[in-house]
């Protein structure tokens, strides 16, 4: 199993620049893996 964590930075409540990207690329790497976010 490969789980997978991703760091997301957020200021007043709304996710900093590329937190989308972190997030999105490691759901894909999980999903390769099999593992999970």
């Amino acid at each position: 199993m490969g789980d997978i964590f991703a760091f997301a930075e957020q200021r007043e409540g709304t996710l900093r620049g590329v937190a989308h990207e972190v997030v999105s690329a490691g759901a894909s790497l999980a999903e390769e893996l099999g593992g999970s976010v």
